[in-house]
């Protein structure tokens, strides 16, 4: 079983990642191999071709999580403030296409409150802290707004393309187990321990404080 968690950032991509790589037995997880910033990381063609074959000809289950990746420039002026711009997404819908392909069960995770998917980038980009608790700050985050839609929509468009539904964040950090439970059976998924998956979808862990 090869599972792929797709979405965009800030959607919950890494806490649902972590709660199926530590409660479905003999499994491997692979964190965001096509994010360059990682030591594991399929950036070339050739990098990837050679991950997807290793990928292809595994025998044990493997859940990997990859997010539509951009590229951010921070930069501070002169009062110690920082400036955040996006300069592009990193790849397009045909590539994620191809290489999603590879995958037995594709889970796309969307964010429908935009501006709170905005905010929560913008404070992780100006605090550099993406995975660990973090305080909610006054920020400016409207500039990020265009690029919160534009990646939505490449998500849905894939969704739409793959025929799989779209994962709301709003409803799988709920605390709704009725939902929870209905997500393991849609996608057949069957976890080692149920109480421990609840545990890490429970919205009093998530990282905003």
């Amino acid at each position: 079983m090869k599972i792929q968690i797709f979405g965009t950032p800030r959607s919950g991509t890494t806490c649902l990642y972590e709660a199926l790589v530590n409660n479905i037995n003999y499994t491997v997880g692979i964190y965001e191999p096509l994010n360059p910033a990682w030591t594991y990381k399929a950036s070339s063609n050739n990098e990837i071709t050679k991950h997807l074959n290793i990928l292809n000809n595994c025998n044990i289950n493997i859940i990997e999580k990859n997010i539509l990746e951009s590229e951010y420039y921070v930069s501070s002026n002169l009062e110690g403030h920082k400036n955040i711009s996006v300069t592009k997404i990193s790849k397009d819908l045909s590539f994620y296409k191809s290489y999603l392909k590879n995958f037995d069960k594709l889970i796309f995770l969307y964010r429908k409150n935009i501006d709170e998917t905005a905010k929560s980038l913008a404070i992780a980009l100006f605090t550099e802290n993406f995975y660990y608790p973090y305080k909610n700050i006054d920020i400016n985050y409207e500039h990020l707004l265009p690029l919160v839609k534009t990646k939505n929509k490449m998500v849905e468009e894939l969704a739409d393309y793959f025929k799989s539904p779209l994962i709301y964040y709003e409803d799988l950090y709920s605390n709704n187990i009725d939902f929870i439970n209905y997500f393991l059976k849609y996608f057949d998924i069957k976890v080692n321990n149920l109480d421990r998956f609840y545990f890490t979808l429970d919205t009093q862990h998530r990282l905003k404080k």
